[in-house]
């Protein structure tokens, strides 16, 4: 992979990240593809000689496009009460690695995430850690997120209400 479409990936996850944080969810849907396929599978807390402490049965997430817009479409709404006050976000991106692709139509990324978040007038933050694998697509020259599997490293979440990672 060339030292360019490096920094186009890199730049194109922070850019989404950035959009994250500032609760742009109609323009962070821009960079998404119609057949996304957003997912965070539960980990489970297993001894190594029991295999994968992944499960592929249960998960925090199983989206897809028309979810995805459901749920930005109800935070604007009056019935989205646990986000009024709108909780504060930052998304850090790390570790970028282009696994495997092509530069012109698809690729697979693997990165780290943390996500840092702040509620109402609280001293309690909440932070949520892992990695992430996305297919990034091109389409009309723009890179898009066609595939993003979430693996948290905490099998038990202490963020209350997430809503995007």
């Amino acid at each position: 992979m060339s030292s360019d479409t490096q920094n186009e990936i890199t730049r194109f996850l922070y850019h989404e990240a950035f959009l994250l944080d500032r609760r742009l969810y109609k323009e962070w849907l821009a960079l998404l593809t119609d057949d996304i396929v957003y997912r965070m599978p539960q980990r489970s807390t297993r001894e190594r000689k029991d295999g994968s402490n992944m499960t592929d049965d249960t998960a925090f997430y199983e989206e897809d496009m028309k979810s995805l817009r459901l749920r930005i479409e109800r935070l604007g709404t009056k019935s989205a009460w646990v986000e009024d006050p709108p909780t504060r976000n930052r998304h850090f991106i790390s570790n970028i690695f282009i696994q495997a692709g092509s530069e012109d139509t698809e690729v697979h990324v693997r990165s780290n995430f943390l996500l840092l978040r702040s509620r109402s007038d609280s001293t309690v933050n909440y932070e949520m850690f892992g990695e992430r694998f996305d297919t990034l697509r091109k389409v009309n020259q723009e890179w898009k997120v066609c595939a993003r599997t979430i693996y948290p490293d905490q099998a038990v979440l202490g963020v209350l209400n997430l809503t995007f990672v």
